[in-house]
């Protein structure tokens, strides 16, 4: 915070609230991108190993046996 700060117009409620979305908005958007990275390397391991995700009933137990495995 600088000393020019003090001289600009303060935000209205709306404005913050804008800039709240936005920002939770690319907080998702970056979790979805990594969930996606999450996932493709997932199948890769499981190629490696002859699996595909068909073989399991769910992610989580497709985590978990790469994490056993």
């Amino acid at each position: 915070m600088g000393i020019l700060d003090v001289l600009k117009p303060k935000k209205s409620v709306s404005e913050m609230e804008e800039e709240t979305e936005e920002k939770e908005a690319e907080n998702r958007y970056a979790d979805q991108e990594l969930s996606l990275a999450q996932k493709k390397a997932a199948i890769a391991r499981l190629k490696e190993s002859g699996l595909s995700p068909s073989h399991f009933p769910s992610w989580k137990a497709i985590m978990n046996w790469i994490k056993a495995h």
